[in-house]
């Protein structure tokens, strides 16, 4: 789910506030700020979901995507995946009662199920779904994307985006500025 923060007033004023240099300036400026405050708000974005959800944050990185602004598309679009993440991503551990998980900073036991590794190679956790020993079923903890639609989430992504946006369109405009003048 996109993370939608409207600074189109933002650039509209800081535009207006320059019409000395020509639009090409001001669009290159503009497009740098998106992108920088773009990826900014990823890296608040990543920092705030792994440590409310206790995954690393590679983790949450990985399931993230930023679409940078161009000269023509003067925007930037931050997406995290919505799917749910093998419980295994979780600190899952194996017990004598089955496999104990930390999702949100609390340790849960789920009765019944172990941790092996799947036919990739990697480690899963499963649950038997029959009497017998196969079949079996990965289990999932929860999606990145909840979380990361949480008002202290959003609120804090915001306010980076806001405060990188001013700055970094000054400094990237100066920038510019300075080279023409050379």
């Amino acid at each position: 789910m996109p993370l939608k923060v409207d600074v189109r007033d933002d650039i509209k004023r800081a535009q207006r506030e320059l019409g000395k240099y020509g639009k090409d300036v001001k669009n290159k400026a503009t497009m740098r700020a998106v992108n920088r405050a773009g990826t900014k708000a990823r890296t608040i974005a990543v920092r705030t979901v792994s440590k409310t959800m206790g995954l690393k944050g590679k983790d949450v990185r990985s399931e993230s995507t930023l679409s940078k602004a161009n000269p023509r598309k003067l925007y930037a679009i931050l997406k995290l995946s919505g799917r749910a993440l093998p419980l295994i991503r979780f600190n899952a551990t194996q017990t004598k009662k089955g496999a104990a998980a930390r999702a949100y900073g609390k340790r849960r036991v789920y009765p019944g199920t172990f941790i092996a590794t799947d036919s990739s190679g990697r480690e899963r956790v499963f649950k038997r779904t029959g009497a017998d020993r196969l079949p079996i079923r990965q289990l999932y903890g929860p999606g990145i994307a909840k979380t990361f639609m949480e008002f202290e989430v959003q609120s804090a992504v915001r306010a980076a985006i806001r405060s990188e946006f001013l700055k970094e369109f000054k400094r990237q405009l100066g920038m510019i500025a300075s080279r023409r003048r050379r």
